[in-house]
């Protein structure tokens, strides 16, 4: 419970007099001091256990860099690799997006895929007609 004092404008009452700066103050500096010794020596086993590791690390075989593919030598069938396989994959895009013919003469046209899908989701797919028997076969 609160002691109280007295004073000029009435009763004053004291809480102060449980906290003791000092302990507080010694304890924080404990626990500050400790963090750090714990962080050096957790730095100090993580460098070691590297330097440990990377001692019994071997050097990779010669053989397997032998095996590795070597850059063809001249002359370039593909001057530009990365731009050609742009090239293709917007032909592609192209292909898998737009409307086409594929054959004007036999009517064979091409869809965009989200269409077609679309088309199987709303029909769903045609029934598979029998195979034809092949001459010869009995």
């Amino acid at each position: 419970m609160a002691d109280t004092k007295h004073q000029d404008d009435g009763p004053v009452e004291i809480y102060d007099r449980e906290i003791d700066l000092k302990r507080i103050l010694g304890f924080t500096g404990g626990l500050v001091a400790v963090t750090l010794v714990v962080l050096a020596v957790m730095w100090w086993m993580s460098t070691s256990f590297k330097q440990q590791e990377e001692a019994n690390d071997r050097a990779p075989s010669p053989l397997a860099e032998a095996r590795l593919d070597p850059i063809p030598p001249g002359p370039r069938l593909q001057p530009s690799p990365p731009r050609d396989m742009d090239e293709l994959r917007a032909k592609d895009r192209e292909a898998l997006t737009t409307y086409g013919w594929v054959d004007p003469a036999e009517g064979v046209a091409r869809i965009p895929v989200a269409r077609a899908i679309e088309i199987v989701a709303d029909k769903g797919l045609a029934a598979a007609r029998p195979a034809e028997p092949t001459k010869g076969a009995k």
